[in-house]
């Protein structure tokens, strides 16, 4: 109750994400008066290098901070805030114990988060069950990241195919300090983050491709020490609305998940409010003090891979001779003036193939080193050294039997020795 007014939290549908790979579902809801007490603030500023500061605040104390420009592909910065755990917040408190149980699904985490959403601003969210990556976008354990990294950006830009992938939910930012670190709680969890029912950690979503962390940091350490995503119910805020010539002619953003806007019952556009002055507060939340640990941190995509693996629609799927040889049809036999866009696609996609699935990886390597003599083919055979097999190893061997030195590659593919004793 605020101000005489009950706080109202409607479930309005659960949203269909079968075309959304890093979700595994979602709730769309509304809150009409809301007590404000999580919420976000900015204010666009002349006396520093970016656009604007933003800060997300809990009962009215900083939980991140940041510094952002307006270009939707330029880097900003974060910092932590005051720190959570030096917050009175009951609501996360009353919450504690459900979200330590095992997850049923999304409808059931609605319920059992309403007390947290009661703290939310007025207007329409989506709840999302996502897995998590507990990395800064740039392989550093989220809770020794440094202010500025690549996924505090609007949209990425990715050089090799000259192409923009839309901020969602993927990276991890701490706003407890280090210092509340458990080591008994970290292996509670590690006995159950594996698990499909495994309980969620809570995040809400501030930028880019970054969500704040608001319960679970034990949870999103055990995950690292596993090498497994962290599975996190996300609050995504309305991001923009779009109009557009064709159907469904308006849609409604938030943050990668699109919804037309006949949709939602009641729907209204509200433009964000600028505050006054935002006075950043000094943290000394992150000591580093996890530097040395064991994680599995190689096991994650950085915001590289992660914007290419989406724009590409990649799974870690196997590639099939068949797939192979459709990969190279479309390429349309070595005419790159008229295709250089889809090679740049499938050049993207080896790459990845190669890191996450390299035995599969093979069979396209295998189909395009009898193909084709290109720029490519010279990338194939470094990124087959990464992978040494028998199987690998025959084709470097397969190549010099029918080659001699004067031949483009020689070098190259000689290089497969190098390092070995």
């Amino acid at each position: 109750m605020i101000f005489g007014k009950k706080i109202q939290i409607q479930a309005q549908k659960i949203l269909d994400i079968s075309q959304i790979s890093w979700c595994n579902s979602a709730l769309l809801f509304r809150v009409k008066n809301g007590a404000g007490m999580l919420t976000e603030k900015q204010k666009v500023t002349s006396h520093s290098d970016y656009d604007y500061r933003s800060q997300l605040l809990l009962n009215g104390r900083p939980l991140i901070q940041a510094e952002l420009p307006w270009c939707p592909t330029c880097t900003g910065i974060l910092s932590a805030g005051y720190g959570i755990e030096n917050i009175c917040c009951p609501e996360l408190s009353e919450i504690e114990e459900n979200i330590n149980s095992d997850f049923i699904n999304i409808q059931h985490s609605f319920e059992n988060l309403k007390p947290l959403f009661g703290l939310l601003s007025d207007g329409w969210y989506v709840l999302a069950d996502i897995p998590a990556i507990p990395t800064d976008g740039e392989g550093e354990f989220f809770w020794n990241v440094s202010s500025t990294v690549q996924a505090v950006c609007q949209d990425y830009y990715h050089f090799g195919l000259m192409s923009v992938t839309e901020g969602f939910p993927a990276f991890l930012f701490a706003t407890q300090s280090d210092e509340r670190f458990n080591p008994e709680r970290t292996e509670y969890y590690k006995n159950r983050m594996h698990q499909n029912n495994a309980p969620r950690a809570v995040a809400y979503h501030v930028h880019g491709f970054v969500s704040a962390l608001l319960d679970g940091h034990h949870k999103a350490y055990a995950c690292a020490e596993l090498g497994t995503p962290v599975p996190t119910l996300t609050i995504i805020p309305f991001t923009t609305f779009y109009t557009s010539k064709k159907p469904p002619y308006q849609t409604v953003h938030f943050s990668g998940i699109s919804i037309p806007a006949q949709e939602i019952s009641g729907f209204s556009v509200t433009p964000p409010k600028m505050t006054g002055e935002i006075q950043f507060q000094k943290s000394d939340l992150i000591h580093h003090r996890f530097k040395d640990t064991d994680f599995q941190l190689q096991k994650y995509p950085d915001i590289d891979e992660l914007a290419l693996k989406e724009y590409l629609g990649l799974t870690n799927i196997e590639i099939t001779p068949e797939m192979a040889d459709n990969w190279m049809n479309r390429l349309g036999h070595g005419n790159w003036h008229d295709d250089a866009e889809i090679f740049a696609d499938i050049h993207c996609a080896f790459r990845y193939f190669m890191r996450y699935c390299p035995e599969n990886a093979l069979a396209f390597a295998k189909k395009y080193i009898a193909w084709q003599d290109d720029a490519m083919f010279s990338d194939i055979w470094e990124l087959l050294k990464s992978y040494r097999t028998p199987e690998t190893e025959q084709l470097y061997i397969t190549y010099l039997v029918n080659h001699d030195k004067t031949s483009r590659f020689w070098n190259t593919v000689c290089s497969y020795w190098d390092d070995v004793s």
